[in-house]
């Protein structure tokens, strides 16, 4: 008998659905069919109560995060507490739920998980990008600062280049000028100028603007959607930078709008359109 899913799920991910590009739609459909698969196993996983300590903890907080990424925040909170209840040393899990709580606005408990997850996994980069996150977004940039260059210090290759732009972000919104000078710098050392290299171009000038989509466009469809997401994110702070308000909401609502939702510059994306409609 085919297993019914929880009505706040379907819905939640209708919603997430909504206003999606044409183009992209068949990619949204497979990611979305492949998350619902992955959430009903690790469900039936959980549910028999045959896992393993380690294999449950994995159970519990992969689910989380998927939670997470549709938005049933509260749901995804219960999983990463049962994951912590069964090992309270887990890293990952106290990341993903400082996470939850950052984009819930619970800025104290999210700062208290990306302690403990920098306490456990000091080794590891992702603590220490996820607090650098929030202190950017809660203007301390000198926290941020220190974040992002631990976090570098620590990065694979391909998530080097990604705290390389928030720190370069960072120190820009901490008025130092030398954020250029460490992107350049940066750049002259590195052989490839494969994705995301163009962003980082971008700061320096050395590509312009109008160029990052074509940058960011890929054969694969879904890989397509998550670079111009990635773009469009990037793109909205570069105008954003110079002062150009419509210019950065029409960017940051098109990265929105691609509904690459496991993306910082998804969720980012709403920070940032959320803040410009305040000011």
């Amino acid at each position: 008998m085919p297993r019914k899913w929880p009505a706040i799920w379907i819905a939640i991910i209708l919603a997430m659905l909504h206003g999606a590009s044409v183009a992209a739609q068949q990619s949204i459909d497979l990611e979305r069919q492949e998350m619902m698969i992955r959430i009903d196993q690790l469900t039936r996983a959980i549910e028999s109560k045959t896992l393993r300590p380690t294999y449950l903890v994995e159970a519990y907080r992969s689910r989380g995060v998927m939670l997470s990424d549709i938005d049933a925040n509260e749901q995804a909170l219960q999983d990463f507490n049962a994951a912590l209840a069964v090992d309270s040393d887990d890293a990952e899990s106290y990341n993903s739920r400082g996470v939850v709580y950052h984009k819930g606005k619970q800025y104290e408990l999210a700062r208290a998980d990306f302690n403990k997850a920098i306490q456990l996994a000091s080794d590891r980069a992702y603590p220490y990008y996820s607090r650098g996150h929030l202190n950017y977004y809660q203007g301390r940039y000198a926290e941020a600062r220190s974040d992002f260059e631990s976090g570098i210090s620590l990065a694979a290759p391909a998530d080097e280049p990604y705290g390389i732009l928030w720190l370069f972000l960072t120190l820009t919104k901490e008025g130092d000028t030398n954020g250029g000078t460490m992107l350049r710098d940066y750049l002259a050392r590195q052989e490839s100028r494969a994705w995301p290299m163009p962003l980082l171009q971008m700061f320096t000038g050395e590509l312009p603007a109008s160029n990052i989509l074509k940058a960011a466009s890929a054969d694969d469809a879904q890989k397509d959607r998550e670079q111009k997401c990635e773009a469009y994110f990037y793109v909205g702070l570069w105008h954003q930078f110079r002062g150009e308000r419509q210019l950065s909401r029409e960017a940051l609502q098109r990265a929105v709008d691609s509904k690459v939702i496991k993306f910082i510059e998804y969720q980012f994306g709403r920070v940032e359109l959320e803040r410009l409609g305040n000011e």
